[in-house]
């Protein structure tokens, strides 16, 4: 995926939905890689610049839900902005309140690492 992203990169994309469905896969990817089935790898550090540099860019330009940019932010070590996106969401349902509460959580820790929503 790393080097369909770069290949893609360097050509320009064709239009935003593109750049954004390449860039979500390229987020995914990074998760299943490194913590998919609680499993930990070592993060290689050029892996980890271009997963939080990627999730600045999908905060920026594409994501629109603060649940979710507080998410993205939290999982790229951005633990201030996403406690400043996430502090005032109490969710709508039990579903979301749950999820809030954990993300809340997890940036009270400092804990980046992806888990699993049930």
């Amino acid at each position: 995926m790393k080097e369909a992203f770069v290949q893609l990169s360097q050509e320009k994309f064709r239009d935003n939905d593109e750049e954004a469905n390449v860039r979500m896969m390229l987020h995914h990817a990074y998760n299943d890689y490194y913590f998919r089935d609680g499993g930990h790898r070592t993060i290689a550090e050029d892996d980890q610049k271009l997963f939080q540099e990627n999730a600045r860019c999908l905060v920026e330009r594409f994501i629109t839900d603060n649940v979710m940019k507080a998410e993205f932010c939290r999982e790229a070590g951005d633990m201030e902005k996403a406690k400043a996106l996430i502090e005032n969401v109490t969710g709508d349902n039990d579903f979301m309140k749950g999820l809030v509460a954990t993300i809340k959580e997890k940036i009270s820790k400092g804990d980046t690492a992806v888990f699993l929503i049930k």
